[in-house]
């Protein structure tokens, strides 16, 4: 689970590790629409997961004030974790069809690992 928020992170793990047990999911600080903290958190997940099969994209923030920030996280964010996610030689998805999940606009793609 990525988050740059440590209070929301800190909570969600506390009710998945009480749902599903101890060791079943981490919280890894990092804003979404900074690119190298974005590939900082799929390393670090991959080194303490030794792989991923699914990657869920769903970032998204509601600020009025500040439209670049939305564009960034909600946008940007969320297309630099798909790449991430597809890049090929794609280092972070193991399985031989990577499935990730853009919550944001209900799209759920399935591809060759090689594509």
């Amino acid at each position: 689970m990525v988050s740059v928020n440590e209070t929301r992170g800190s909570k969600a793990v506390r009710l998945l590790t009480e749902e599903f047990g101890s060791g079943k999911v981490i919280w890894i600080r990092a804003d979404v629409s900074d690119e190298r903290e974005l590939e900082e958190a799929f390393k670090v997940s991959t080194a303490h997961w030794g792989a991923l099969d699914i990657v869920v994209n769903d970032a998204g923030v509601s600020d009025e004030s500040n439209p670049v920030r939305v564009i960034n996280v909600n946008a940007v964010g969320v297309m630099q974790g798909t790449i991430l996610g597809f890049r090929a030689p794609n280092p972070y998805l193991e399985a031989s069809w990577a499935t990730i999940e853009v919550l944001d606009s209900d799209l759920i793609v399935d591809c060759p690992r090689n594509v």
